[in-house]
């Protein structure tokens, strides 16, 4: 969209749309559009296109479609308000609960089971209220505050009337519950539903299971886990992770039986994925990556095989790298079957590059610098000015006395950023991008300073722009600032363990020479 583009209906017109959308076709590409123009910081040109796509959704015969179109769009671009304002003008009720998916990523569970309670407890709340009430429940200022007798009262009216459900129902319910009370820090609570959902229905076990065992209460872990287990013989999951609980506990030959029960249970492929899948879920990566690589290597070829390689070397790729490019290359060559349906192009361009990426780290821990450096172009070639690229090779280029390749390769990508940083000055993603890049290879830190402050003014409650920032502080050799910083990035999202990680690198490793 070039910057002196007029948002007009000749202009809308003339959008790319298959002909069986038809308009819808083209004004959901046009919210796409809308979007990027926000990203952007060309506020002008997103305020010209929306009024137009108001009056579009306006003419329409089902105008609801539309405007739920462009709800979404808004809420994408962070103006949630705004999105659920419009979500009022329209029903039914299933479209406005999607937008509360669209609208709570991170817990888009959470927020569809509270939108469904809200709403039968007080069905005269309009969408926007509903929204700002489960904002308020899952927001991290409220994992600060202590429960209050309003929100225990809230508590209970919604495990009161969870009790007219199935018990399947029911259990799942208060699950949730207990897993709301455990984002807010309030352990006590999150006990009492976890526990009250596991008698209900002893399938919901899994969740108790997984917070005792974050709490190291191994036997007790072991315990809701083989309840689990009992009460639906299929979650073989369940069963594998009693024997682990059960090993930490003290309690080898006890586990030994549990942990070759769960193997021999899983002689089918299908029923190893699903095992290593669950325990991918629950951050048991070690585990996860042993089974996904056998089902790798046993499985045959179909999906549930290409799937488990994919996985396997998203887990391994920064320790084994080799053992990462091999299997996605696995994954590369099973496309080659009729019958493969990538899910886009990105797709195929990111494999592409974690197999080249996977190769040169591989290459540079054995040695081989050169043969690692053509590696490192494939890369560029896949994907330009990856700020990805970037960050993975630049230091290690350094590191190993290659200051001059690592010179190049960074400086190829900040002359893609700087002249697209000129065109968009206000876009706090260009922004944040280019200053990681230039903390990450310690190249141009005032600059970077600079432009990571200014994309945390703009957009003060993204975690990930407020860690860029620690991070030039860090280069810059301001370790107080840098935790400061830090801190911040852990306070909007706890639940991020990355974030944690690295507060306590910035607190403890030594700092950068200048």
């Amino acid at each position: 969209v070039p910057p002196d583009v007029k948002f007009t209906t000749e202009w809308f017109n003339s959008l790319p749309a298959l002909e069986a959308e038809g308009v819808y076709g083209r004004f959901y590409f046009a919210t796409r559009v809308l979007a990027q123009m926000r990203s952007l910081g060309r506020k002008e040109d997103h305020d010209q296109l929306q009024k137009l796509l108001e009056e579009i959704a306006g003419l329409q015969a089902d105008p609801a479609r539309f405007r739920l179109a462009l709800a979404e769009a808004k809420i994408h671009a962070g103006l949630e308000k705004e999105g659920f304002a419009d979500a009022e003008k329209f029903e039914p009720e299933t479209r406005v609960k999607y937008l509360f998916y669209q609208a709570f990523p991170r817990h888009n569970q959470l927020a569809g089971f509270w939108w469904i309670q809200l709403n039968k407890l007080r069905p005269q709340d309009s969408p926007l209220v509903v929204y700002q009430q489960v904002w308020n429940i899952l927001d991290v200022a409220a994992r600060k505050v202590p429960p209050d007798a309003e929100w225990t009262a809230l508590l209970e009216r919604v495990a009161a009337s969870l009790a007219e459900l199935e018990p399947a129902q029911q259990g799942l319910g208060l699950a949730q519950l207990g897993e709301t009370c455990e984002l807010r820090g309030q352990r006590e609570l999150a006990l009492k539903y976890l526990r009250a959902a596991a008698v209900v229905w002893p399938g919901s076990g899994m969740e108790l299971a997984k917070f005792l065992a974050k709490e190291e209460k191994w036997a007790d872990a072991a315990a809701a886990y083989l309840q689990a287990h009992e009460s639906d013989g299929s979650n073989v999951a369940a069963l594998f992770l009693a024997g682990k609980c059960l090993e930490k506990s003290g309690q080898a030959a006890e586990a030994a039986k549990k942990l070759e029960l769960a193997n021999l249970l899983m002689c089918d492929p299908s029923t190893r994925w699903s095992v290593a899948y669950s325990l991918h879920q629950l951050d048991r990566e070690a585990d996860a990556a042993q089974q996904y690589a056998l089902v790798a290597r046993i499985g045959g070829d179909g999906p549930t095989t290409d799937n488990a390689a994919e996985n396997l070397a998203h887990l391994v790729a920064k320790d084994q790298p080799a053992v990462a490019a091999i299997n996605w290359e696995q994954v590369r060559v099973r496309l080659l079957f009729n019958d493969a349906m990538p899910s886009s192009v990105e797709a195929l361009l990111a494999l592409n590059r974690n197999i080249h990426k996977s190769k040169a780290k591989a290459l540079l821990a054995a040695g081989k610098h050169d043969e690692a450096w053509n590696e490192i172009k494939q890369c560029e070639v896949v994907a330009p000015a990856s700020v990805d690229t970037v960050e993975e090779f630049v230091a290690e280029l350094r590191g190993g006395g290659r200051a001059a390749q690592a010179d190049e390769l960074y400086d190829r990508a900040y002359a893609v950023y700087a002249p697209l940083l000129k065109t968009y000055p206000d876009c706090p993603l260009l922004l944040n991008n280019t200053a990681w890049m230039s903390a990450r290879s310690h190249r141009n830190l005032v600059e970077a300073l600079r432009q990571a402050t200014k994309a945390v003014e703009m957009a003060p409650k993204t975690s990930s722009y407020t860690d860029t920032l620690a991070e030039v502080y860090f280069q810059l050799g301001d370790r107080a600032k840098a935790v400061e910083w830090a801190k911040r990035s852990l306070e909007l999202t706890p639940e991020m363990k990355l974030f944690a990680e690295r507060l306590k690198e910035f607190e403890t490793k030594p700092m950068p020479e200048p």
